[in-house]
C-alpha cells in the first residue's frame, strides 16, 4: 500500500508537471516556435500518464480488497483456534467430576478403566442432615392432602413431626406420592432406604360409624345394601349414605345402627332382589 501511494504521488506531480508544459507550448505553437508533433508527444504523455494513473488505483483497491480478504481469514483463523482451545480445555475440565452438593458418598461402584458416557450416574450424595421421606398415599385423599400439611414419624419409640413438602398428581396403582421433610430435629439413627411408619394428620380426630369397604359399593355405588334382620335368617335391602372412605373402610353417615350387621360380599347378582334367606 505505501508502494502504490509513492507511485501514485510521483504521478500526480508528473501530470502536473506536463500540464503546465502543455499550458506554455500552445502559445508556442501559435507563433510557430514549436512544431505541432512536439505538442501532440506533450499530449500523448499526458495520457499515458493519466492512464498510469488509473491502472495504480485499480491496483490499489484490488490489493486492499485481497488484504482485507486476508485480514478476515487470518480473524477466523483466529476465532477458530480460540473456540478449539476453549473446548479442549471444557473437555479437560469435564474429566474432574465435582459434587454439587456437600455430603456422604454413596453407592459409588467404579473400577479402574471404566468407560462413562456423558451424564452416566456412578454414584450418590446423600445429605444426612436433610434427608428427605416419600409416602404413598391413596388416591382417595388426594382432595385431602395439601403442601405443608403435617405428619408424624415414629422411630425408637419416639415421634418426630413432618410437613409434605411436594404432592405428585401423578396415580399409580390406586396411590399417589408425597414427599415429606423433617420440622424439627432429625432423627440420627435413619439411613437411605429405611422404612418408617408414618401417620398423615387429615384433621381433628371424630367418632364415626364405620363398614368394611368391601366389592358391595362397587355394584351398589354406595346407595343402598343388605341389612340382617334381628333373628339373623333374613338380609333386608336399606338405602343407605355414606361418607369418606379409603382402602378398608367407609363412613355410614345415615341409614344404619351401630348394633346393626349388613352384608358386604359381592352383589352382582342380588341387583334387583329385596330380601336375602340366609342358612
Amino acid at each position: 500500500d505505501l508502494e502504490h501511494k509513492r507511485n501514485l504521488t510521483e504521478l500526480d506531480y508528473q501530470i502536473k508537471t506536463q500540464n503546465q508544459r502543455l499550458e506554455r507550448m500552445k502559445p508556442l505553437l501559435k507563433r510557430q516556435l514549436i512544431s505541432a508533433a512536439e505538442l501532440q508527444d506533450a499530449e500523448d504523455n499526458l495520457a499515458y500518464l493519466k492512464k498510469r494513473q488509473q491502472l495504480i488505483r485499480e491496483a490499489r483497491e484490488v490489493d486492499q480488497a485481497l488484504q482485507a480478504a486476508q485480514m478476515k481469514q487470518l480473524r477466523d483463523s483466529v476465532m477458530s483456534l480460540n473456540n478449539n482451545l476453549t473446548f479442549a480445555r471444557t473437555n479437560l475440565a469435564s474429566l474432574n467430576v465435582k459434587a454439587p452438593i456437600a455430603g456422604r458418598l454413596t453407592a459409588f461402584s467404579l473400577e479402574p478403566g471404566q468407560s462413562l458416557m456423558p451424564g452416566e450416574r456412578f454414584g450418590q450424595i446423600d445429605d444426612p442432615d436433610h434427608f428427605k421421606l416419600m409416602a404413598q398415599v391413596d388416591e382417595f385423599y388426594m382432595n385431602r392432602t395439601r403442601v405443608d400439611q403435617t405428619a408424624l414419624a415414629k422411630i425408637d419409640q419416639q415421634e418426630y413431626p413432618l410437613r409434605i413438602k411436594k404432592i405428585y398428581p401423578q396415580v399409580v396403582d390406586g396411590q399417589f406420592r408425597i414427599d415429606l421433610v423433617f420440622t424439627g430435629k432429625q432423627p440420627l439413627n435413619i439411613s437411605r432406604g429405611q422404612t418408617l411408619q408414618l401417620r398423615l394428620q387429615m384433621g381433628a380426630n371424630e367418632p364415626a360409624q364405620l363398614i368394611p369397604n368391601n366389592s358391595f359399593f362397587q355394584d351398589t355405588g354406595g346407595h343402598w345394601i343388605f341389612v340382617v334382620t334381628a333373628d339373623g335368617q333374613r338380609a333386608q335391602r336399606r338405602d343407605i349414605q355414606l361418607g369418606r372412605r379409603n382402602s378398608q373402610f367407609i363412613e355410614v353417615i345415615s341409614g344404619l345402627t351401630l348394633d346393626e350387621q349388613v352384608i358386604v360380599g359381592p352383589y352382582t347378582t342380588y341387583s334387583d332382589i329385596d330380601y336375602l334367606k340366609i342358612y
